[in-house]
Formats: structure tokens, sequence, C-alpha cells
């Protein structure tokens, strides 16, 4: 931590992306790298300039994100490289015509912008992990652009830009409106008219000092070109590999949370100074934990341009940008409860399930004004149109509830669902009894740690011909860290179709290799265990991984060399289906297993793996959406890592929903068929296929060849027509729903989806990706023949077709796949009490179970109700939106500790002054509820002149006991009966003073 020091002769820093950076160097850098802005305003004038009349470099984004985003952003200086004055840029022009300018108020259309936002190469995510990324939601654009990764939420009114808002990437309720916003072309490697910055340097420079030097102070800056290539080597910031750099970044990896960060100052010497824009944040959190400490904090001034402590040597400066980070990460890792699913937003006439009132149909918020108070209610609907009002505060206690024919409404005061919450409770302790047991014997296995090395490994990740996303780089990353355990590593892959997952595996797979293991990739179908081995023997070409397949089509003299060749570990990996699981398989040394598709196997099959997970280090693939829910859920079970990034230029299929008609399905395939491309076309009934084959020839004419897979047909005959089809025998391939998963058509641009209507969501969306093309755009035709489709057919077609975006999946798949193979990801057995609790409610008293189970205790109880007469509410004058407004309710109150409470309030009244006394009354609520829950006390009421504590009838006489030392002053505790007691309101004014006395424990 103590101040850096650079040499006079060589000066090189690895990365500068924040103002810290810029700040700490400027003082030990005396060359002419850096102009200084008075104000904020003169600065975004200045960049004005560069931003329309150089744009950008076409193959540089990412450098070049400090040039012109931060210029427009809260920066307060501009730096530059030598090397940056070197690369391609646009002129005026063409910067224009590859510019998307969106202004409020400006007639738009939201398709337009959509479509220009592609057009232009963005990115669809649907998290907007990365920059240059862009999502939608109804009639908004989510765009995530800024080198500071705040997001821009630009809403539509019909044809009109309603509003421009840029929400603050470390604090979301940091909100600013914009009068407009630019959007630029990403995809400028095509364009022929460009000049680099040194073709017009002296130009520029003339034109800026010119009209801006009553407004700008220069430091240094360099005059004409013929000065800037005369500037010595020694004095020019450039970007170096991570051994020859000096980091000045000065925080590290280590530092999770602010106190570890006092900790770590407190043994030093040097002065220490923190200079932060929300100093009565930091105060406050260091008064709140009474930490005693001789770190001063200084408020930045709006418009200090810059700091004069910097100069002083010997002194520790830590800036805004490395506390913000350590509170953002805490903020994320703690105070969003594992129930709370950030990708079910509800919205009005939702089904939900509700943990006391079963299914019913979430209509709106209300505010109620009744005589004594003022309180937010949630409106739901029963069967036959009965009507309750639920305190918003019992919000965490609701789950989303999805499924494809829509539940069946409860009654009000029906006693149906208490009974099936007590048989789902006696099913799931069965399950987290047996889960418990697998994973009790993984701990106590002792397991080789595999060991990294760092050049070989780079070199292999290097030699991948494309860029890792920020998901493959972190599944990387996670399932290393995991195999350098002394445990063995048991975690699941999620992606969707194309999205990189067997490159991850392959790292896992290297891994293996260069600790002297074997490794085995195991695949449910031989089509697809051929693929794996022509991806695998490609990429591992250089680095001397022997790879081999083997499967029912091996012949038997092969299938005994390769199996003599894997006991005398001749063979690295091996690639299989569920053969391998045999016993005659003898390995010499196996210590990795990658599972694809897991769910794809027999009982039996899935019963010898889990007997492997107990001894062997495994990782299991899967296409299957996992909801933040079951996440959450499993996460203290089994690892999970989500690709959710798609990969970069990559395009969305086209899709089209149409009646059966003769003259479109004929142009489809035969425009396929000019451009020499194959076509899928599937139809999904066994009886019928052969007269559609039949149908088709007298369409196309006799000459068209054409394949035929179907269920019925032997699995060798139709792995061997599919390999047939991929080796371009045959021109259309006509199958059922054989080739949903995994199989992968390179030279098939179009399907077309017979009967569409028949089909489930996620098949569809499955089926469509089959044709997924790097470059070119594929084609999807939904064909219907019904004159009248049932309703739920047609929600299904308009779902698949609004969602043709990349990482569609989650959105599609959640209506039909989450239930169906939860079971399968959990190795249970699924039964129809999941869908009556639906996953999300089921997977928490599972998790309940578990943590009971694990440690003797049941698990904390967030759901006391408190049903007091005190006003609490929130103005919609906080919120731009009520979606937002839930969305708000429902991350507070699924907080569990007063410390994750304590930061959301803080963090809320740093950006909303005069907050009413109502929104006071709500975090007291919820604090009495989490002091309150340790107790297991399940309600506080108050009836006639007591308040009165009832406790869970599991509630031991210890906790019972407990509960009364605690709250010993109240001397006027009756006990009703051994679950119930009360106290005396004459004690109190009233009943908010009663649960401030309640807090006054903390």
């Amino acid at each position: 931590m103590d101040m850096f020091k650079l040499e006079p002769s060589k000066t090189y820093i690895n990365t500068w992306n924040s103002f810290s950076r810029v700040l700490l160097i400027w003082e030990n850098i005396k060359s002419k790298n850096l102009a200084v802005f008075d104000t904020k305003e003169e600065l975004v004038k200045f960049s004005k300039i560069w931003e329309f009349s150089f744009g950008y470099s076409p193959n540089h984004i990412e450098e070049l994100e400090e040039f012109i985003w931060f210029l427009c952003e809260e920066g307060w200086m501009f730096l530059v490289t030598k090397e940056l004055f070197s690369k391609s840029w646009m002129n005026r022009y063409e910067m224009e015509k590859n510019t998307l300018k969106l202004k409020r108020w400006e007639k738009f259309d939201f398709d337009a912008a959509v479509k220009m936002l592609i057009d232009f190469d963005w990115r669809y995510s649907a998290h907007l992990s990365q920059r240059w990324t862009y999502n939608k939601e109804w009639d908004i654009i989510n765009i995530s652009t800024y080198f500071n990764g705040n997001t821009a939420k630009i809403s539509f009114f019909w044809d009109e830009i309603d509003e421009i808002l840029i929400i603050d990437s470390h604090d979301a309720w940091k909100i600013r409106k914009l009068d407009s916003i630019t959007l630029h072309n990403l995809n400028l490697s095509s364009f022929e008219s460009k000049k680099t910055i040194m073709d017009n340097l002296d130009d520029m420079m003339s034109k800026a000092k010119s009209r801006f030097n009553t407004y700008l102070i220069w430091i240094d800056f360099w005059e004409s070109k013929d000065e800037f290539n005369n500037i010595t080597d020694s004095t020019v910031l450039t970007n170096l590999p991570q051994n020859d750099a000096i980091d000045v970044w000065i925080g590290t990896p280590g530092i999770s949370s602010v106190q570890e960060l006092l900790i770590m100052l407190w043994d030093k010497k040097s002065e220490k100074t923190i200079y932060t824009k929300n100093k009565r944040t930091l105060t406050n959190f260091i008064e709140y934990n009474n930490i005693e400490s001789d770190i001063k904090i200084v408020e930045i001034p709006e418009k200090m341009r810059y700091l004069e402590s910097f100069k002083v040597w010997n002194k520790i400066c830590i800036c805004d940008d490395i506390l913000s980070d350590i509170f953002i990460r805490k903020r994320s890792k703690k105070s969003v409860a594992k129930s709370f699913d950030l990708l079910l937003e509800i919205r009005p006439w939702d089904y939900i399930v509700h943990i006391d009132h079963w299914i019913w149909i979430f209509k709106q918020i209300i505010l109620k004004d009744l005589s004594w108070m003022k309180r937010e209610y949630i409106e739901i609907e029963y069967r036959e149109n009965d009507k309750l009002f639920v305190p918003i505060s019992e919000l965490h206690r609701v789950s989303k509830y999805i499924w494809e024919d829509g539940p069946k409404l409860s009654r009000l005061n029906s006693t149906e669902w208490q009974k099936i919450i007590k048989s789902t409770e006696v099913e799931v302790e069965k399950i987290a009894k047996e889960l418990l047991e697998i994973y009790a014997k993984r701990a106590m296995v002792s397991w080789y740690a595999f060991y990294s090395d760092d050049k070989k490994e780079h070199l292999f990740k290097s030699s991948f011909p494309y860029k890792y996303t920020f998901d493959q780089e972190n599944a990387i990353k996670e399932i290393l860290s995991d195999m350098e355990l002394v445990k063995p590593m048991d975690r699941l892959l999620v992606w969707d179709v194309w999205f990189g997952k067997t490159e991850v595996a392959m790292n896992a797979i290297y891994r293996s290799f260069i600790n002297w293991k074997q490794s085995a990739f195991i695949s449910p179908l031989v089509i697809l265990a051929y693929e794996h081995y022509d991806s695998l023997c490609k990429r591992f070409a250089d680095f001397g991984v022997r790879v081999e397949v083997m499967s029912r089509i091996t012949s038997a003299k092969e299938e005994k060399s390769i199996l003599d060749r894997l006991k005398r570990w001749e063979v690295d990996c091996i690639i299989w289906t569920h053969r391998l699981l045999s016993e005659d398989v003898k390995f010499k040394n196996l210590w990795l297993v990658v599972i694809d598709e897991e769910h794809r196997f027999w009982v039996m099959d899935k019963e010898k793996l889990n007997k492997m997970r107990a001894n062997i280090d495994i990782l299991s693939l899967s296409a299957t959406p996992i909801p933040r829910s079951l996440n959450f859920a499993l996460n203290w079970i089994k690892d999970i890592s989500i690709i959710s990034t798609p990969p970069p230029k990559k395009q969305p299929i086209k899709t089209i929903v149409s009646k059966w008609n003769d003259e479109q399905i004929s142009q489809a395939i035969r425009k396929e068929f000019e451009r020499w491309w194959q076509v899928l076309f599937i139809h999904n009934r066994v009886a019928t296929i052969e007269s559609v084959k039949h149908y088709l020839e007298r369409l196309l004419g006799k000459k068209t060849r054409i394949a035929i897979t179907h269920w019925q047909m032997n699995w060798i005959e139709v792995e061997n027509r599919i390999i047939d089809f991929k080796n371009q025998k045959y021109d259309i391939l006509l199958s059922t729903t054989v080739i949903e998963n995994g199989v992968n058509f390179y030279n098939a641009n179009t399907i077309i989806i017979d009967e569409a209507d028949t089909f489930w969501l996620s098949q569809l969306h499955q089926l469509r990706w089959r044709v997924w093309r790097w470059s070119t755009e594929g084609h999807c035709y939904l064909v219907y023949r019904k004159e009248n489709v049932p309703d739920d057919a047609k929600k299904r077609l308009i779902t698949i077709v609004n969602n043709t975006h990349l990482w569609a999946w989650f959105e599609i798949a959640m209506r039909d796949l989450e239930i169906r193979w939860a079971g399968d990801i959990l190795w249970i057995k699924q039964s129809w009490k999941s869908k009556e609790t639906w996953i999300s409610l089921y997977l928490k008293l599972l998790e309940d179970k578990v943590e009971e189970l694990k440690t003797w205790e049941k698990r904390v109880n967030l759901n006391c109700q408190i049903e007091l007469n005190i006003s609490y509410y929130i103005s919609e004058d906080f919120f731009s939106s009520e979606a937002d407004k839930l969305h708000f309710f429902r991350n507070i109150e699924s907080i569990e500790t007063l410390e994750d409470l304590d930061f959301a309030y803080k963090t809320f009244i740093e950006w909303n002054d005069k907050l009413p006394q109502e929104f006071e009354n709500l975090f007291i609520l919820l604090k009495t509820r989490i002091i309150l829950s340790p107790y297991w006390v399940n309600s506080l009421k108050k009836v006639w002149q007591s308040y009165i504590f009832e406790f869970d009838k599991n509630t031991s006489v210890e906790k019972i006991r407990e509960f009364l030392d605690t709250f010993d002053r109240w001397r006027d505790f009756a006990l009703i009966t051994v679950h119930k007691m009360k106290v005396e309101t004459k004690m109190f004014k009233n009943d908010l003073e009663f649960l401030k006395d309640i807090l006054k424990t903390i």
C-alpha cells in the first residue's frame, strides 16, 4: 500500500481506467501526457471536437472507451497514449452516418431502434454484464455502453421517445435524466475513408486552442505533429504485459470489505487520506461499526480538477472508486435474498404462489387510507372473484408462478393448500436426507488438488481463435478453482445453444492433462460424441493431448484396442456414450469426468453417475435453463456456472409464423437450394412422416434428396442418416424432434417446423437454434395447419416470435422446462407437488430442510407477520414505475441481516431527500422482523390492550427462555400458552414506540 515509486528512465502503466490511477500517476510523470480541464462542462464541450471530427478506431473499441465515453461522462481529465494517435479514425461524415442519436420527445420507432443496434453490431445480453450490449423489455431499451458500466434506459411511448435515464452502476437509486443519447456503430472495419489523429493533429490543436483557450489550463500539451514525434519512448504511457508493468491500482483483489481496507491501513505509518464524493456514507459506516481510525476523510468538491495532496510523498491516497467497488461487492453478495428471482418480475395479472394463500392472481398495489393509518396492500384475486388485500410487507413470501397451461386458482379459506404443503414437506425431508448423504460422502474424501501451470494454460487460452466472453472467462476461473481444492469438484455449467460451453470444458480437460491425469467426456448420443471428438482433436492438435472416441458403432476389434490403451494410459481423454459406465471399462488414472446433457441418460446410468460423484471430479454441462431462484437454492448443494453472454457478432434467427402455404414453403426451400444451403424440416408424427416426404417431392421435384429420421428407427440408422446429411448427401432432413438437442448442422440455414402449435416452447427454441450461423441470418418458419389455433398455442407462438434475441432461452424455457428438469439437476424424481407449489417455493422448503438437518436447528424465520397500527408506504415519486417499486420492496424485504438492511437504507437516503415518516416506519418494521426471527416468532399482533407474540410450534423452550431474558425489561409479560405470550400496551405510547423499544436490543 505504500506509495509506488517509478524508475525515472522507464514508466509503464499496466491499466488505467479510473480517475484514482490518473491522479496517482500524474505527480510522478512530468511528461507531455495530460490536459486538465477546469470544469466538467468545458470538458464535455471539448470532447465534441474529438467525437464528431474523428470518431473512434474500428478495431480498438475497448482501448478507446477512455477517449470517447470518459470525456462525455463524469471525468475530470483527458489522457491518451502515443500509440493511440497512430490508429485509424473515421471522418465526420462517416461518423454521423454510423451514429444513432436518440432525443427525448423525438418520433422514433421502437423496433427500428432495436434493428439499428443489431445492425451496429451491439450484442444482446440479458444482464448487461458487458459493455456495448443491450436488451429490451416491453417498450424499454436498456443499454450498457459507458466505460464505468452505467446503464441507459430508453423508454418509448408509442412511436415517441418518452424518457432517457442513466442509472449509476454503483448505485441503482442514483438516476440522471438526459435529453439525448448517442450510440455508435461498433462494426467499422468496412469503412473506406480512415485517417489517423496524427494526420489531423495540427489542424485539430489549432481549432481547440483558438476556441477554448479561455476555458482550459494547458499543461505541456503537444503543440504539433512534429513535436509529438520527437517524444522519447520513456515518457509515453503504454499497455504492456503484466510482468513488465507497474500496477498503480491502490486496491487489491483481497480487499472485500471496508473493514479489511481500514484494518490494512491501520498499521501504516504514512498519513492516510480517503477522498470521496460520499463522505457522509463512509463516516456513518465507520461510526456504525465503532472503528477507531486516524484516517482523514475528505469530500471531493464537485468542480475540483486536481488533488494537491498527491504531490506529497509518503502519503496514502485512496479515491472514491475503490470504495465504491468494495461497497458494491459487499452489497451484491449479501443483500439479495435467496428466494428473490431477479429475472421474474411480477406484473399485474400474473399468477402468484404465496406460502400461505396458495395460487392467485396479482392485480395491483393500492394505498389504503384507514382511519388510523395509511398502508399499501397487494390486491389479489381468488377463484369466484374473491378478493384479498395482503400487506405489501409480505411481498417476500410470494413467487411468480409459471406453468404452460396456467394453474387452477384456489378458493379463499380453502384447507387444500395446507394439505399440499404438509405432504410436500414430507417428500422434501426424504430428498434432503438423500442429498446430504451424497455430499457428506464427498466431504469426507481426501482428494487430489490439481495444480496450475500459468504459462501452459495461458498458451492454450491464447490459441483459441475467438475472444472469450465475460461469462466464459468467469466459468473457466470457477471450474479451475474447484479443481485446485482437496475435495472432488461437482459443478454444473449452464449455457444456451452456441454459447461456447465445449471450449470451457476443454480448459478443464487440459488442466487434467498437464497434471498427468486422464479425463472422460460422456455424451448421451453417438452423433454428439463424434462432434465432440472432432472439436477436441482440432483444439488439442498442438498440445499433445491423445483423444479417442468410442461408441456402439465402434467395431469390436477397435474397441478392444482402445480399452487396452486406456488401461496402459496411452489415451489422455476418451469420449464415450453411456458405454463408459460399464464395469469392464478400466482407467489407469481417471480424475475428471465431463457429462454432457445428463438429463438424457437412462435412470440406471444416472445412478452410476451419482456413485461416481463421491470420488471423482465431475463437470456437468446442460442447455437447460437455471432460473436465479434455482441457482440460489442449489448454491449450497451444487456449484453452478452460467454462460449468459452470447458470442460477439452473432445474429438472431428470423422467425416467421404462418398458416401452411405451398408457395411459401416452396420459395423458402428453393431459396436455400440456390445458395447451396440445406434445409431442416420437422414433422413430429411418425405415422404421417412418409406422406410428408412424398408431398415435398411433389412440391420440389423427384430429384430432391430427402432423408427421414424418427424415434422408432434403429438408432444407428438415425445417426448414419444424420452424418450423411451433414456430409451433404441429402438436401432436406425430414425429422421428428430426435434432432432437438445438441446436433449442429453447419450447412443448414433454414428450418421449417410443421404443426408448430403442438410443440412445447423449449422444443421450438432448441429446434430453431439448430440452424444458427456465425455470420448469416438464419430463418425459422413455424407453420400451423388448423383454422382455429387454441389460445394456449397462440401464446406459445407469440412468445417464440417475440423472443428471437440471444439469451431468449431463459424467458422461453421458464414456461415448460424449469420444473421438468429441476429433478434431473437435483438427481431426484419430481412429483406433482412441484407443479402445485411451483419450483421456487418447493426449493425454498428443500433448502430449509437441508439446513435444519445439517445444523439440527431450523433456519432463521423471516416470515414473522407484524400486524400493528403503523403507517408504512413509499410514495410513487421515488420510483420511475410501479415495477421499480415492486423490485425495491421485494429486495429490501428479502434482506436477512441488520447490517445489509442498514446499508440499503443509507444507500436510499443518500440520493433521496425529505423522506416521509412512513418510509422510516417501513425500515423499523423490517428491522423488528429480523430481530425477532432468531426466536422463531411467527407473528406479532395487537389484540385489545395487549401485544401478542406467537411462536412457531416447534420452537424450543430454550429459545423462549432466551427471548424472555432478552426482553426482561417488560415486566408485564404474561404466558398465554406454551407458544404464545403477551405484553400490556399501557407501557408504550403507541405501536411505533413499542417497535422502537424492541430495536433497543440491537
